[in-house]
C-alpha cells in the first residue's frame, strides 16, 4: 500500500514540474519555434509531446534516433534538473545530448528536427550549457532563418565565435564566405570544423555536414597563400581519420580527405615521412575500394591524389609495403596508362617503376608486376632510367657474391631486358650504350663491366662467340666503334648470324642490334655490318629497306659536301647498291622502289661517278619495265676516261643514257609516266633526269610519225604540275631571253650544264624548252593534217595553260608562234575564249592580244600568212562586241585595242580584189568602205567603251535603230548610215552571232536590244525564236527544260518581239508556238520548265493587245478560254491578260 501511494505521489509531482504555476510563470521564454511571449505560454509537457511527434519523423529518416526515446525524450526528463545532478549523472547526460545533436546535424534543416530541439532547449538549456555543439549542429545551415533564430539565442561573450554576433543584430543569414574568412584568421575555428567532420569508430556524420565541413576547410586552405606546418597540423585529423578504413567513415568522408590531401600536396612543404604516411593513406583506400566497388572512375580520382602528392612534393622513394599496396590495386597498370595520357606523371613513374625494380630483385611478384607496367604503359622516356637500375643492380651484385652465382643473379636482369627489348628496341640499345660510355671513364672499369655482363647473362666469361649472344649483343652495342666493327667482321667472317636467326629466344634480338648498326654514326661500322651475309633473310623485308634507302641518302650527302670521308662514303655506297639490288632488285613488292633509286644515279658526275658506273651496271639486274638492255656499258678503259674526267666523253654517256630513257619512254607514255613523276620527286637530280628525258623524247619524237600524240598526253598533265610547283616556289629563275633560233643548241648544252649549273634554274630552262618542243610540235602536227581533233585539243590546252599562267611573259613567243604557226581557222580558235562562257579574265584578254598580234601581222608587208587569213578576221568582228561590252575593263580595253587593228587590217586590205569574183565570200554590208567607217566610228569612243560598259549598247542603238538613244551615244550619230547600210551591219553581225556559243549569242543580242524588233528581218532570228519555243513546248513530254542560257535568250527575242507596234510584224507561227508555251498548266514557280514564269515579265505587256488583235480567231478563242479556265495557272501577270483581253 505504501508502495502504491509513493508511486502516485511521484506521478502527480511529474505532471505539477510539467505545469508551472501561472503565477511564477516568465513573461518571455527561449525559443526557436515560438514567438517568445508565445513560448512562455506553453508549458514543458505540450513541448515534450511537440517533441515526441518530430522524435517519430527523425527515427523513419534514420534508426538511431529511436535510442534517445527512452533518455532525452522519456517522461521522467521532465523531473530532471541539470543543474542539481551529480557530476556523475551530469557527464553522462552532456555525453547523450553531444551524441544527439551531432545526430540532429544532419537533419537540422527539417521542422521535426526543431521540434526536438525546442524540448533541449527548453529542458536542458542546451542554448546556455552546450554552445559549441549547438552552434557546430546548427553551422552547415548558416543560410538559414532557423541558424539565425538558434544564435538569437546564445550569449557568445568573448569565445571564438564572437564573429557570429552580426548575426543576432541583423537577422540575416551568415553566407559562407564569412565562415572561410574567420577559419583563415582562426586557425583554432578551423580545426574546430576539421575535428567535428571527422568520422569516430562510433559515429559518423552524414552527408550534410561532411560537404559543409570539406567546403570550409578547402575554400580556407585555398585562401591561404602557404600553409605552414602550424596550419598542416590542424587539419591532419580529419584527413587521416578520414582515409583510415578502420574508422569506417563513408565516400564523402574519403573525398573531402583526397581533396585536402591534393591541396596540402600543392600548397605546403610536407615533412618526408608525413608525406610517406599520406601516400600509405591514399594506396589503402585504393586497394580498400578497388576490391570492394567496380566504379573505376573513384578508383582513378584516388589515384591521381596519390600521383599529385608525389609529384609535388620531395619523395624520394617507395617503401616496400606502399609497393606492395599498389601492387594489389585493380587495374592499376590500366589508370596509370589513363593519367599518363592527360597529365604530368612522370615522377611518379619513376618512382614506381625504381621501386619496382628494386623489389624485384628479392620478390617474384614484384618483376612481376614490374613486367606487366612495361607491357602495359608507355614507357618510352622510362627506359633509360629502368636500364640504369638493372645494369647498376648487376654491378653492384656482383661485388657482393661469388661469381660462380652470378649467372642466377643475372637471370633477373635477362627477363627485364628482354621485355625491354621487345618493346623499345631503339631506347634500350641507347640506354646501354650511354651506361657503356659512363663506365668508360675508367678504362680498368670498362674491362670489367663487360666482364661482369657477360658472365651474368651467359653464366662464363670464356664462352665462344658463337654461343654467346649477350656477348655479341653487348659488343654490338658498345660505346667503341673499333668494338662495334669488329664484332661485325668477325659475325660475317664466321656466318653466325644464321645460329641468331634459328634461336629467337636468345637474350636480345641480336637482330634488331645489327640493323641498328646499319643506322651507325661511324661509316667503318655500317661497311662492316654490310659485310654480313644473309642480312635479307635475318631481318625483316621492310626494316632492311628503309636501312638501305638511309644509308644512302647519308653517304650521298657527305659526297656532295666533298669531305675526308667522301672516298669511304663512295665505298659503302656502292656496296650498299650491291645489296640493293640483289636483296631486292627481283623482288616484285621492291623491284619499282629499287628502280626509283637506281634512277638518279644513272646521270654520271664528277663527285658521285663511281657510284653512277656500278648503278649503270647493276640496273639491267633489276626487274623493271622501264629499263631497258640498250643503257650504257662500260669497260675498264671507259673507267680509267672517267677517272681522269674526260667531260666531252661523260656528256656522252650521260646523253647516251638520256636518249635510251627516252625512247623507253617513248614506247609506252602512259605506262612509264606516272612511275618517272614519283621518281622525279626524291630529289633535285631524279627532276632534273626527268626533265631531259621528256624533252629528248619530245625531240625524238619529231621523227617518229603519231608518237607525240601519246607522249603528250602522258606527259602535258604532270609537266603543268611541275612547272605550278616552281611557281608557287618561286624558283622561276630565268637570266636570259629565249632565242628559238638557238633552241637545238640550248637543248644539247644541257648535258655539259649538269657539271655546273643551278639545277632549280636549269629546270626553269629545261621546262622552257620543253613547252617550246610541244609548241613545235602541235605546229608541226597541225600542217601534217595528223589528227584534226587531237591538234585542236592539244592546242587549246597549252594555250589555256600559257595564258593563265602567273609567269606567261615567259611563255610571250611560244604563244605568238602558236597562235600564228597554226595551220587552220586561228580565230575560231582564239575567239571562243571570250565568246564562251567560263573562261578566266587572264585567258580572255590573253586571248585577245593574240588576235590583235595577228591583224598586226596581216598589216605588216613582208607577211607571208594566208590569203583567206585576214577574211576569218574580219568576218569575225560579230564576236568582238562580246568583250566590248564585258564587264571587266581591262578586257573591254583588250577588245578596244584588239578593233583598232582589226580598223587597220581593213584599210590595208584590197577591197578590189574581193569584188572580181568573189562576191560569194563577201556577206551583205561589208563590200564596201562603209563597214570600215563603222569600225571607224567605233574605234573612235574607245575611251567611253573602256570606262561605262553600258555605253556600247546604247551607241549601237543610236546608230542603227530607227529610234534612237541619245542620252550616251553622240547627237546626229543615227544619221551616220542609212537605212539600208544599218540592214546591211545588223544583218552582218547578227548573221555572224547566230554562229555563236549560247552565251556568245545571248550577248550580242542584249547588246542589240535596243534596235528594236527591226533584228527578226534576218530570217535566222525567228527560226531560233521558234525552235526555243518549240522545244520550250516539249517540256511537258520529255521533261528535258532549257538551259538558264537559252531561257535567258527566248525572254530577251519574245520581250523584243513583242515590243513591235507594226501590225505586219507578228508571224502566225511563232504567235502560235507562244501560245502553246504560254498554255502550259500546273508549273510551279520553281519549276525548271523556267521561261515562262520569266516570259511574263517581258515589257512587252502594253503590247500584248496587239499581238492578240492579229491572231486568228479561233486562236484568240483558245486563248480566252484557256485564260477562263486556267488563269491561276498561266504565268501571265494580270496586267498581261487585261492587256489581251
Amino acid at each position: 500500500m505504501a508502495t502504491a501511494l509513493a508511486s502516485q505521489i511521484r506521478e502527480i509531482k511529474a505532471v505539477l514540474r510539467g505545469r508551472e504555476d501561472p503565477l511564477r510563470r516568465p513573461i518571455t521564454r527561449p525559443s526557436i519555434i515560438f514567438d517568445p511571449k508565445e513560448a512562455a505560454d506553453i508549458d514543458l509537457r505540450t513541448i515534450l509531446s511537440l517533441a515526441l511527434s518530430g522524435l517519430d519523423v527523425l527515427n523513419e529518416l534514420d534508426s538511431r534516433f529511436g535510442k534517445y526515446r527512452n533518455t532525452l525524450f522519456s517522461h521522467t526528463s521532465l523531473e530532471v534538473d541539470r543543474e542539481k545532478m551529480v557530476p556523475k549523472e551530469e557527464e553522462k547526460l552532456n555525453i547523450s545530448i553531444r551524441s544527439y545533436l551531432r545526430l540532429l546535424s544532419g537533419h537540422l534543416q527539417t521542422p521535426a528536427a526543431l521540434k526536438t530541439l525546442e524540448y533541449l532547449i527548453r529542458r536542458y538549456k542546451v542554448h546556455v550549457l552546450d554552445v559549441d555543439e549547438l552552434i557546430l549542429c546548427a553551422l552547415p545551415y548558416h543560410d538559414t532563418h532557423a541558424f539565425v533564430r538558434i544564435v538569437q539565442l546564445l550569449e557568445l561573450g568573448n569565445s571564438k565565435w564572437i564573429f557570429l554576433e552580426g548575426i543576432k543584430t541583423s537577422g540575416a543569414p551568415a553566407p559562407r564566405k564569412v565562415i572561410v574568412q574567420q577559419s583563415i584568421r582562426d586557425k583554432g575555428i578551423l580545426e574546430t570544423i576539421c575535428n567535428y567532420a571527422s568520422p569516430t569508430k562510433e559515429f559518423q556524420h552524414s552527408r550534410p555536414v561532411i560537404c559543409f565541413c570539406t567546403a570550409v576547410i578547402v575554400e580556407a586552405l585555398g585562401g591561404i597563400p602557404r600553409l605552414d606546418t602550424d596550419t598542416v597540423k590542424r587539419v591532419l585529423n580529419f584527413v587521416f581519420d578520414g582515409l583510415n578504413p578502420d574508422m569506417r567513415g563513408s565516400q564523402d568522408h574519403k573525398a573531402g580527405a583526397l581533396m585536402v590531401v591534393g591541396l596540402l600536396a600543392t600548397r605546403a612543404t610536407l615533412a618526408p615521412k608525413l608525406a610517406q604516411n599520406l601516400i600509405l593513406f591514399v594506396a589503402r583506400v585504393a586497394q580498400q575500394d578497388s576490391k570492394q566497388s567496380p566504379d573505376l572512375s573513384w578508383l582513378r580520382v584516388v589515384v591521381m591524389a596519390m600521383v599529385s602528392l608525389v609529384q609535388a612534393q620531395s619523395t624520394q622513394m617507395f617503401p616496400k609495403k606502399t609497393i606492395m599496396i599498389l601492387r594489389d590495386i585493380r587495374d592499376f597498370a590500366a589508370i596509370l596508362s589513363g593519367l599518363l595520357l592527360d597529365f604530368k606523371i612522370q615522377k611518379f613513374l619513376c618512382l614506381y617503376l625504381e621501386a619496382l625494380v628494386d623489389y624485384s630483385t628479392s620478390d617474384d611478384s614484384c618483376r612481376l608486376t614490374l613486367v606487366e607496367t612495361m607491357e602495359s604503359l608507355p614507357l618510352k622516356d622510362f627506359v633509360e632510367r629502368i636500364v640504369f637500375k638493372v645494369l647498376g643492380f648487376c654491378i653492384k651484385l656482383s661485388r657482393q657474391v661469388d661469381s660462380s652465382k652470378l649467372h642466377d643473379a643475372g637471370i633477373w636482369g635477362k627477363q627485364i631486358l628482354l621485355v625491354i627489348g621487345n618493346y623499345y628496341p631503339c631506347e634500350l640499345q641507347a640506354a646501354v650504350c650511354k651506361y657503356l660510355e659512363n663506365s668508360m671513364r675508367n678504362s680498368t672499369e670498362e674491362e670489367s663491366v663487360f666482364d661482369t655482363f657477360c658472365l651474368m647473362f651467359d653464366g662464363q666469361l670464356d664462352l665462344p662467340q658463337s654461343i654467346s649472344d649477350s656477348k655479341v649483343w653487348f659488343s654490338l652495342e658498345h660505346p667503341k666503334a673499333v668494338v662495334r666493327q669488329a664484332t661485325l667482321s668477325q659475325i660475317a667472317r664466321t656466318g653466325i648470324i644464321k645460329e641468331f636467326a634459328d634461336t629467337p629466344q636468345k637474350l636480345i634480338n641480336v637482330q634488331d642490334a645489327i640493323v641498328r648498326r646499319l643506322y651507325d654514326d661511324e661509316l667503318n661500322v655500317v661497311q662492316a655490318a654490310l659485310s654480313v651475309d644473309g642480312l635479307s633473310i635475318l631481318i625483316d623485308h621492310a626494316c632492311l629497306f628503309k636501312a638501305y634507302q638511309d644509308i644512302l641518302s647519308r653517304c650521298v650527302h657527305i659526297i656532295e659536301k666533298s669531305t675526308s670521308k667522301s672516298s669511304q662514303a663512295t665505298d659503302v655506297a656502292i656496296l650498299c647498291l650491291v645489296h640493293l639490288v640483289t636483296d631486292f632488285g627481283s623482288h616484285l613488292d621492291y623491284s619499282k622502289e629499287v628502280a626509283t633509286i637506281l634512277f638518279p644515279f644513272l646521270l654520271v658526275l664528277p663527285k658521285t661517278w663511281k657510284v653512277s658506273l656500278k648503278a649503270l651496271e647493276l640496273v639491267k639486274q633489276v626487274k623493271w619495265k622501264f629499263y631497258c638492255d640498250k643503257l650504257v656499258e662500260h669497260d675498264p678503259v671507259s673507267c680509267e676516261r672517267i677517272k681522269g674526267w674526260d667531260a666531252d666523253y661523260v656528256t656522252t654517256i650521260n646523253s647516251e643514257t638520256i636518249e635510251a630513257l627516252a625512247n623507253a619512254l617513248l614506247s609506252n607514255p602512259q605506262d612509264h609516266i606516272q612511275w618517272l613523276v614519283n621518281s622525279s620527286n626524291t630529289n633535285k637530280l631524279s627532276r632534273i633526269l626527268f626533265l631531259l628525258v621528256i624533252l629528248k623524247a619530245l625531240m625524238i619524237c619529231k621523227e617518229v610519225n603519231g608518237s607525240f600524240f601519246k607522249l603528250h598526253k602522258a606527259c602535258f598533265p604532270p609537266l603543268v604540275n611541275e612547272w605550278r610547283e616552281m611557281e608557287s616556289r618561286r624558283i622561276i629563275l630565268l637570266s636570259e631571253e629565249f632565242y628559238m633560233e638557238k633552241f637545238d643548241k640550248v637543248c644539247s648544252g644541257f648535258v655539259d650544264q649538269l657539271f655546273s649549273a643551278d639545277l632549280d634554274a636549269m629546270n626553269s630552262k629545261i621546262m622552257v624548252c620543253i613547252f617550246w618542243s610541244l609548241v613545235q610540235a602541235c605546229a608541226e602536227a597541225a600542217h601534217q593534217d595528223s589528227s584534226e581533233y587531237c591538234c585542236d585539243q592539244i592546242l587549246d590546252e597549252l594555250f589555256l595553260f600559257f595564258a593563265n599562267s602567273p609567269s606567261r611573259n615567259v611563255f610571250r613567243k611560244h604563244l605568238h608562234f602558236l597562235v600564228t604557226r597554226y595551220n587552220k581557222d586561228t580565230f575560231q580558235l582564239l575567239s571562243k575564249y571570250f565568246t564562251d562562257e567560263g573562261f578566266p579574265e587572264e585567258v580572255q584578254i590573253e586571248s585577245l592580244v593574240s588576235v590583235s598580234a595577228i591583224c598586226s601581222m596581216h598589216t605588216s608587208p613582208d607577211t607571208n600568212m594566208k590569203e583567206s587569213s585576214p577574211l576569218q578576221l574580219l568576218f569575225g568582228f560579230s564576236s568582238l562586241l562580246i568583250p566590248l561590252s564585258n564587264k571587266n575593263k581591262d578586257i573591254r580595253a583588250s577588245a578596244v585595242s584588239c578593233t583598232e587593228n582589226l580598223l587597220k587590217l581593213w584599210r590595208s586590205f584590197d577591197v578590189s580584189r574581193l569584188r572580181n569574183g568573189n562576191d560569194m565570200m563577201l556577206p551583205r554590208g561589208i563590200s564596201t568602205a562603209i563597214f570600215g567607217d563603222f569600225l571607224e566610228s567605233i574605234v573612235n569612243q574607245k575611251k567611253l567603251i573602256i570606262s561605262d560598259v553600258d555605253f556600247l549598247s546604247s551607241f549601237l542603238t543610236s546608230m542603227l535603230s530607227p529610234c534612237p538613244d541619245t542620252l550616251r551615244a553622240p547627237e546626229n550619230i543615227n544619221k551616220r548610215f542609212d537605212q539600208s547600210t544599218k540592214d546591211g551591219i545588223l544583218f552582218f553581225i547578227l548573221s555572224s552571232a547566230l554562229e555563236l556559243s549560247s552565251y556568245g549569242k545571248l550577248a550580242v543580242f542584249s547588246l542589240l536590244k535596243g534596235v528594236g524588233s527591226v533584228i527578226f528581218h534576218v530570217e535566222g532570228l525567228k527560226l531560233l525564236l521558234f525552235e526555243l519555243l518549240e522545244r520550250r513546248n516539249q517540256y511537258c513530254i520529255t521533261h528535258q527544260a532549257l538551259p538558264t542560257i537559252e531561257s535567258e535568250t527566248l525572254c530577251l527575242l519574245l520581250e523584243v518581239f513583242l515590243s513591235s507596234p507594226s501590225s505586219g510584224q507578228y508571224d502566225a507561227d511563232i504567235g502560235s508556238s507562244l501560245i502553246k508555251s504560254l498554255k502550259v498548266d500546273g508549273l510551279s514557280s520553281e519549276d525548271p520548265a523556267g521561261p515562262s514564269a520569266r516570259m511574263c515579265d517581258c515589257p512587252g505587256q502594253s503590247h500584248a493587245c496587239t499581238l492578240y488583235n492579229h491572231l486568228k480567231a479561233d486562236v484568240q478563242y483558245d486563248v480566252f478560254s484557256c485564260k477562263w479556265r486556267n488563269g491561276s495557272g498561266l504565268r501571265f501577270k494580270a496586267g498581261v491578260w487585261s492587256g489581251w483581253l
